[in-house]
């Protein structure tokens, strides 16, 4: 009988062992695949406000370049910069003068770059 109980007690300990080893790498495995599900709608959220943002604000920018209007670029600028999940905004005039408001440094995963275009006329 008590050969029978160390060697019960011995496989009731691997047992344990690969039941929690198996539980946490399926754990570990499901917390990622979340992660990177978050990440993904995150960044099709913030592409999609992109586009929002260069609708709603590239027509009076496009004029107040034209214009060389230098108050309302800063402030339409500072508008942009303002909006969530928006940690940089640099615009470059056809005279290659250059705002730019926020920390360009901070690690950022979307970047869009809109061309100037004569909208005015």
């Amino acid at each position: 009988m008590l050969l029978f109980t160390q060697l019960n007690s011995k496989i009731s300990k691997i047992l344990l062992t690969k039941i929690l080893l198996i539980s946490g790498l399926f754990t570990i495995f499901i917390t990622g695949m979340q992660l990177y599900s978050e990440y993904q709608n995150e960044t099709a959220r913030l592409t999609k406000q992109i586009k929002l943002i260069e609708m709603a604000n590239f027509p009076a920018l496009s004029t107040a370049m034209f214009n060389s209007d230098e108050p309302l670029i800063k402030q339409i600028s500072q508008g942009i910069k303002k909006y969530d999940g928006i940690v940089f905004v640099k615009v470059t005039t056809k005279f290659r003068k250059v705002y730019t408001f926020g920390d360009e440094s901070k690690n950022s995963d979307i970047s869009k770059v809109c061309d100037y275009i004569n909208e005015v006329g």
